[in-house]
């Protein structure tokens, strides 16, 4: 094999690539990321599937400025899967309904995933749908046993779960993924002074290791759907 270059994955072993491209990844480790690309892509919502950091568009300051904290996280996480590091930093996006929190979350889950790192985003209703009786509690602890284990998790909208087993059911995740020292992105319309309030055991554990970001420019959807009428 003349024209290729044996190479050693640390996960598959030995690997050949072409002497044109010397840094190829190991295919076996580029099929691994496809699939967890695919699989995360297939449990989105149709409308959600094109959400990505890379169409997030920006005009102010403000949001060019959340774009490339959005940007530096996907970069920081990889980085520290790749050493090996504990994951362990969140974020929580803040402020007015519209303005692109739940579009730059799952982009950065898009871009995650395409990493190869376990993603998954749910909703505060979709969590209150696994507070459920008992004698159905043995399906809703396996979506909560998989919560608290994945690398990333978006948790959209925080606040507005409020019944109080509801609140102690995302205490739980949240408890245990901080103690995993895995990553965790929660989104709430709320301002800072409200979501504070919430539950400060919640938000206690996403702050220690937590960025906030503010998200106090006007609705991103319509200034979208202006953008696109002009372009169009």
């Amino acid at each position: 094999m003349r024209d290729s270059i044996c190479k050693e994955c640390p996960t598959h072993g030995i690997y050949y690539v072409s002497a044109n491209d010397p840094d190829a990844e190991c295919p076996r480790c580029r099929e691994a990321k496809d699939l967890v690309y695919k699989n995360f892509l297939k449990s989105l919502a149709s409308g959600d599937t094109e959400k990505s950091l890379d169409n997030y568009i920006t005009i102010s300051e403000k949001q060019k400025k959340t774009l490339e904290v959005c940007k530096a996280y996907v970069g920081s996480i990889v980085q520290r899967r790749n050493n090996r590091e504990p994951l362990k930093f969140s974020l929580l996006f803040y402020g007015k309904p519209g303005t692109g929190k739940t579009h730059l979350a799952l982009g950065i889950l898009k871009a995650l995933a395409k990493e190869g790192l376990s993603v998954e985003s749910i909703t505060w209703g979709e969590l209150t749908c696994l507070d459920v009786p008992l004698q159905y509690k043995s399906v809703a602890e396996k979506t909560i046993t998989r919560l608290k284990k994945v690398s990333v998790l978006v948790i959209d909208d925080l606040v507005r779960a409020t019944m109080p087993t509801t609140k102690n059911m995302i205490f739980d995740i949240v408890d245990r993924r901080h103690r995993d020292q895995l990553a965790t992105i929660a989104i709430t319309n709320e301002y800072e002074k409200h979501f504070m309030k919430h539950d400060p055991r919640i938000i206690s554990r996403l702050e220690e290791y937590g960025f906030f970001l503010p998200f106090m420019w006007e609705d991103y959807r319509k200034m979208r759907k202006q953008l696109n009428k002009k372009t169009g």
